[in-house]
């Protein structure tokens, strides 16, 4: 088992070709969680392994009182365009384009008759293909089953990473503004009717910036001070507003497993990682109490293989699908694992509700 968790299957690793202007770089020591001196080094010289593109080396540390990870030094806010992930798309042909539409349609499918949507396009064979895919079909109940629970309104997504949220929430109704971050407006947006922003969140006040639900898709830990951005949520959030997360766990089987290889350090351009613990008390800070954890998805799959793979896996190596059967194996086996221990999870997913309009905790639904 241990040579299977020290190298990547058929990748090459990936060096910086130069190191992050020093005059772009901003040091903290202490947690930008919870503000905490006590600390202690996680990993050192991590390197950009997902997109191999930033410049850098970069240092985590774990605070000693609220068990976060962080980078320290790391890019000031206005450098960050520097660790942007590449947006831009080959483009696509025509039978690309069906199979996409198709794919949508299925997925659809299986959500209108699973969660009384009418989404479009959508064809009714999907929900006995997803039916069959048991890894999908939790997943799309713990990303998209929240939509059933709430009327359409607005809604505002932070973060790139989201397409499905953003094509579903369109179908469903939603009026969607998505916030960019640091990247550039990615290349599907502009095939959708919504609004796109550079930043993370407008300024309270203006009617425009009334939302009714707030979702953050894996961008969170890439915010420079999560509880400002939090609690500036609190005011622009429409009344019985709901806020929504979607982050990182660094208590993730698939972190402990492979260390500094994990998938989801995606350093420089992540720069907090919280745990189930540390996330629940900074909502808590920001005015917001937990109202919903939808259950756990089998995600060990996605997270061993993306950890694995840095570069083209060597296909035609058969010590590859030696391995690969072994990770399958091994991920089965992790899933089952975060049943009983759910705060290993490879993701936390959480809604949350401005503390006086909270409800009791309840379980999603899978």
């Amino acid at each position: 088992m241990g040579k299977l968790t020290t190298r990547p299957m058929g990748a090459r690793a990936a060096a910086p070709a130069r190191p992050w202007p020093a005059e772009d770089l901003e040091t903290l020591r202490r947690c930008p969680v919870c503000r905490s001196t006590q600390r202690r080094p996680l990993y050192i010289s991590v390197t950009d392994r997902s997109a191999a593109k930033a410049p850098g080396e970069w240092n985590v540390h774990r605070c000693s009182q609220c068990e976060s990870g962080y980078l320290d030094p790391r890019p000031t806010p206005e450098s960050m365009f520097r660790a942007s992930s590449p947006t831009a798309s080959r483009p696509r042909g025509e039978v690309a384009r069906k199979l996409r539409r198709l794919s949508i349609a299925l997925r659809n499918g299986y959500l209108n008759r699973k969660h009384g949507h009418e989404l479009q396009p959508a064809h009714p064979i999907g929900y006995w293909i997803h039916a069959l895919r048991y890894r999908v079909r939790a997943r799309l109940s713990a990303d998209l089953g929240w939509l059933q629970h709430h009327p359409p309104g607005r809604l505002l997504v932070i973060g790139t990473n989201s397409r499905t949220t953003v094509e579903t929430a369109t179908g469903a109704g939603w009026r969607v503004t998505l916030a960019c971050l640091s990247d550039p407006p990615p290349d599907w947006a502009s095939n959708l009717p919504i609004q796109v922003r550079s930043g993370d969140i407008p300024e309270p006040g203006a009617s425009e910036s009334q939302f009714d639900m707030v979702s953050f898709e894996d961008s969170l830990g890439r915010l420079h001070d999560p509880l400002a951005t939090l609690k500036r949520c609190t005011t622009i959030l429409a009344p019985n507003g709901r806020l929504r997360v979607s982050t990182p766990n660094l208590n993730a089987i698939g972190h402990g497993r492979y260390r500094r290889r994990w998938w989801r350090l995606d350093a420089p351009r992540t720069l907090i990682w919280f745990t189930d613990d540390s996330i629940s008390r900074t909502i808590a800070r920001a005015g917001f109490a937990v109202s919903e954890r939808p259950r756990v998805y089998p995600a060990a799959r996605r997270s061993f293989l993306a950890s694995e793979s840095v570069g083209e896996p060597a296909w035609l190596n058969p010590l590859y699908w030696v391995r690969r059967l072994r990770i399958e194996v091994e991920a089965v086996v992790a899933d089952l694992r975060v049943h009983v221990q759910p705060t290993r999870a490879e993701d936390i997913v959480l809604g949350a509700a401005p503390a006086p309009f909270a409800l009791p905790v309840t379980a999603g639904i899978a």
